[in-house]
């Protein structure tokens, strides 16, 4: 399980940079292609593990302060659960995400601005 915070919004810009970590999203069906094609029924999802648990922004007409949050839904926290039960820990594969989404060129670990 990975939190991600995201700089600029760009299209799939979390899905891209997992794959770009060669840690794609469970389930994905196009950046993650060659993965296992039962993952999803192995852990009893119909969609991949993706979540957007808060987000916050100014309110277009009013420049108001939004902010909104939800729980994580029911079929990821019972895959999350699944996945639990197999874990030995922080891993390797866990360490390496990090190193490679902290040294990566794009917006992708909080106090890294893309230059453009």
């Amino acid at each position: 399980l990975i939190e991600c915070k995201l700089f600029t919004g760009r299209t799939h810009q979390i899905r891209v940079h997992m794959q770009y970590t060669r840690h794609p999203i469970v389930g994905d069906p196009v950046y993650n292609a060659h993965g296992p094609r039962d993952e999803r029924a192995q852990l009893g999802l119909r969609r991949q593990f993706l979540h957007s648990y808060s987000i916050a922004f100014e309110h277009p007409a009013t420049g108001e302060p939004m902010a909104f949050a939800d729980q994580l839904p029911r079929d990821l926290a019972e895959a999350l659960d699944e996945l639990a039960s197999r874990s030995v820990g922080v891993t390797d594969a866990g360490r390496e995400v990090y190193a490679l989404m902290e040294s990566s060129p794009a917006p992708s670990v909080e106090g890294v601005v893309p230059s453009e």
